[in-house]
This record gives structure tokens, C-alpha cells and sequence, in this order.
């Protein structure tokens, strides 16, 4: 259930899209391939925990990194004041799925992460 998830005042937030489009997401995570759907007007991470998948977040504003993953095809955005990638980002493709919007039909590599480490 969304409303449980705890969100600080700077995290990314829905953009104000009237009639937001739908796109197709296809996430690689943990050897495993789902195909989702995306609305333009939320994140990529909203969407993934919206069809209950489990993704690496901590900041949910692109400020830490924890997040990122490999775009490996379409059109995202991220909007200036959530644009906290580094170069390495920029140079190996990747993007911070908590601050970023689809502009079209995605696909991403979500990298595995333990669970259980993270939550000790």
C-alpha cells in the first residue's frame, strides 16, 4: 500500500500531468523479467512498488545513488532539482529509478541487492 510509504518533503513527488500517459516498463531485477506499467506522472520506483516489486531505494530523491540502474532503452526525465547523478552515471547509462519519469516505453536493469543486510 502506497500510503505507507514514509516520503520526506524533497523526495520526488508526482508530476502535475493532466490525463498522464501509460507506458510500458520492462525491469530486469534479480535474474527475473517483469513488464509493468508506468503512468508519465509518477516514478519509476512508484511504478515498480506499485506491481509489489522489490527495489533497492533509500533517499527517494536521486541524492544517493542507492538506487541507480542501467536505462537500457527509451526516453526518461528527471527533473533539474532531482538530477543528482555522477559522471559515472552519465558515462555507464544508468539512472536513479526514485527521481525519474518515463517519456515512453522503458527498460531497465535494476542490480540485486540483500534485503536483509540492508534492513540490519
Amino acid at each position: 500500500d502506497l500510503n505507507k510509504v514514509r516520503q520526506e518533503h524533497n523526495c520526488a513527488s508526482n508530476l502535475k500531468i493532466d490525463n498522464p500517459k501509460t507506458y510500458n516498463l520492462t525491469v530486469h531485477m534479480r535474474g527475473e523479467t517483469y513488464k509493468i506499467k508506468a503512468r508519465e506522472d509518477e516514478t519509476l520506483l512508484i511504478a515498480m512498488e506499485r506491481e509489489g516489486l522489490i527495489a533497492p531505494s533509500r533517499c527517494r530523491s536521486g541524492s544517493c545513488g542507492f538506487c541507480h540502474s542501467k536505462l537500457i532503452k527509451g526516453d526518461v526525465l528527471t527533473p533539474k532539482e532531482l538530477e543528482h547523478r555522477r559522471l559515472a552515471d552519465f558515462k555507464f547509462g544508468c539512472i536513479h529509478p526514485c527521481s525519474t519519469y518515463p517519456k515512453g516505453d522503458i527498460e531497465i536493469d535494476v542490480p540485486p541487492f540483500d534485503m536483509l543486510k540492508e534492513i540490519k
